[in-house]
């Protein structure tokens, strides 16, 4: 919807999350005067940031139990990611829209997509450092970190059209979205967030969504043997494997792969992703290049953390479907010592990674609730007579720390890689990857 029309609506924000705060900055800076807030959580368990935004803009709202009772009461919703669209109540509302709807909607430079089970915030950056090196005038919003609608907040900004918006899209942002980027990027694809989605058809569909409205002039992005659920109008490119010692694109060489600092082969297929997009719009290969070697880990992204006695630990909380540990394992395959597995339980499929973890012969595995003892009956199902790991029920990271620090072999790695959501016992996976960092570093 255009800021024009939003000014005269009466207006429900749902969510006073990060997003939802930047909303309620927005709705104030474009002068909305009809706008209510709603919240599930009650005063005191809101956010600081939350509060403050609360007292400046001056709305009214509408928290604990019953906070969606008037919401047929309003001509639109706009609704945070991370409430699920089958919420109670959300059905009675006559529209319901979204910050990153509003932003496609308005913004007047080129936008560039990225959405993937794994690798969305790899390629993101990526991508956003070699538009920089190249001198654009470039952003980088979205699910990594920055709202998308800071960048509306001030018209010049919305108004440049050489402006490039690099924007990370999660799957919970796509669905039932009604827009689709210039160029759209598919980094990979395996079942995850299905518990939020209701299923697998519906967490593709989400995903597929960012190709569906693109126009022929567009781009579409997409690994190598990934199958499109629909043809888009768009022009396709498929990215494979990288293989040798360069970037390829077209079958040319782009860059030298000898200076990423990145590990694994899933890093480095993320980073051709981010090839592609840059030579579709015409970067040079020297730019390309040094764009890439500036790239470095980002947070609980495996991460070293310190060496202890002998021992390495290497923090991946963002690892949390089997696929994604099972890359994480193949960079430590011939030195692992310890893994740390289990968490909050999607009713994913383990067996692969059960006989990725016996091939390697992890001497340590550390669980976690709710579903550790889940992944712990696969690995039994399969495992050969002479594999006889030491095995750990954790309650706590701590406790989970200290056993790995205790039994893992000197001169191998201990790995937080849990294949699994972290809200069994943390609210997400950064708290996790902290919680990690801050007890190796207690050790």
């Amino acid at each position: 919807m255009k800021i024009e029309k939003l000014k005269d609506k009466k207006i429900l924000v749902i969510g006073l999350g990060v997003e939802g705060v930047s909303v309620l900055s927005f709705l104030k800076k474009i002068k909305a005067k009809k706008v209510e807030v709603a919240d599930i959580k009650k005063t005191k368990e809101l956010s600081k940031e939350a509060k403050e935004a609360l007292k400046k803009t001056g709305y009214k709202a509408n928290l604990g139990r019953n906070y969606l009772k008037n919401i047929e009461e309003f001509d639109l919703v706009i609704k945070s990611p991370g409430i699920k669209p089958t919420t109670k109540g959300l059905e009675k509302a006559s529209r319901i829209s979204s910050a990153m709807e509003i932003f496609f909607a308005n913004a007047k430079g080129k936008i560039i997509g990225i959405t993937g089970s794994k690798g969305k915030s790899t390629t993101t950056t990526a991508i956003y450092k070699i538009l920089k090196t190249a001198g654009k005038n470039v952003k980088i919003i979205g699910n990594i970190g920055n709202p998308v609608l800071n960048e509306l907040n001030t018209r010049k900004t919305a108004i440049k059209k050489s402006t490039y918006y690099v924007v990370e899209l999660s799957s919970y942002q796509l669905e039932h979205f009604p827009y689709s980027p210039d160029i759209a990027v598919l980094t990979s694809f395996f079942p995850e967030h299905l518990d939020y989605h209701g299923g697998f058809d519906n967490y593709l569909n989400a995903k597929m969504n960012i190709f569906k409205n693109q126009k022929k002039e567009d781009i579409a992005i997409i690994p190598d043997g990934f199958k499109l659920s629909f043809r888009p109008k768009s022009k396709i490119l498929r990215f494979g494997m990288v293989r040798g010692e360069h970037f390829e694109f077209e079958k040319k060489e782009v860059a030298s792969i000898k200076d990423i600092k990145l590990l694994g082969h899933h890093n480095l297929q993320n980073l051709l992703a981010s090839v592609y997009v840059a030579k579709s719009l015409e970067i040079s290969n020297e730019n390309i290049e040094k764009g890439l070697n500036k790239m470095r880990p980002l947070p609980h992204r495996l991460n070293f953390i310190a060496q202890k006695k002998g021992i390495e630990y290497w923090d991946d909380a963002i690892s949390t479907t089997p696929d994604s540990t099972i890359a994480a394992l193949e960079v430590f395959s011939d030195n692992m010592g310890a893994i740390f597995l289990g968490g909050h339980d999607r009713g994913l499929d383990f067996k692969e990674l059960a006989q990725k973890i016996i091939k390697i012969k992890v001497p340590v595995l550390v669980f976690f609730p709710k579903n550790g003892k889940k992944i712990w009956k696969e690995i039994k199902k399969i495992k050969e007579k002479d594999y006889k790991p030491k095995i750990f029920f954790a309650k706590n990271m701590l406790s989970a720390v200290r056993f790995s620090a205790q039994e893992a072999p000197r001169g191998t790695v201990v790995l937080l890689s849990t294949a699994s959501a972290s809200f069994s016992l943390w609210k997400d996976y950064k708290e996790q990857g902290d919680d990690f960092i801050k007890a190796v570093k207690n050790l």
